[in-house]
């Protein structure tokens, strides 16, 4: 079942933390153990709505204190980010972008002892100056690890989607000058 948060930084609401319809869902598979799991559990779901938080607030600190010393980032240009202090340095730009909003769809998620990912689609909306917007879609592999008692952005794979049929046809055939 795939759940769509949409996240944008038009609330103060956001200052004080997700809404409620934003808080990441539920696996639909259950963990082995889940009573002995429950901990871990609960503060993998606070850890990874922590990390969409302080994206959405564009918040490098906040960002910062979600990442593994050791974190890795592949952004869609293929790029590899190596390092926390690099990775955020890498976000400082984008975060100072007032121009976005954010909708994310988790797609999946699995949990172990010390490992857990959650595969989101990022829709990222951005303002044109003339009124328009242009959308960007990337599927976004999230991995963490459990480090020093608490769970860390290990591993952050940003895949570039590209547009389907039903969106590039009509658009290439509009530009050729076929109508749509």
């Amino acid at each position: 079942m795939r759940r769509t948060v949409v996240v944008t930084v038009l609330s103060a609401a956001l200052a004080a933390g997700l809404p409620a319809a934003a808080q990441p869902a539920q696996s639909a598979q259950p963990t082995r153990d889940a009573s002995s799991h429950a901990p871990r559990r609960q503060s993998f779901e606070a850890a990874v709505a922590a990390h969409l938080r302080a994206i959405v607030q564009r918040d490098p600190p906040g960002y910062a204190a979600t990442l593994a010393p050791q974190v890795q980032l592949v952004l869609p240009d293929a790029s590899v980010v190596s390092g926390k202090d690099a990775v955020v340095e890498v976000n400082r730009e984008f975060f100072a972008d007032r121009t976005w909003r954010l909708e994310a769809t988790e797609m999946s998620r699995g949990l172990g002892d010390r490992a857990g990912t959650v595969v989101y689609q990022f829709t990222f909306i951005y303002s044109l100056p003339d009124g328009s917007s242009l959308r960007g879609t990337s599927v976004v592999g999230l991995t963490f690890v459990w480090q020093r008692g608490r769970w860390l952005l290990l591993h952050d794979q940003n895949t570039r989607a590209l547009p389907t049929p039903e969106q590039t046809v009509p658009a290439l055939r509009s530009r050729a000058g076929f109508g749509a």
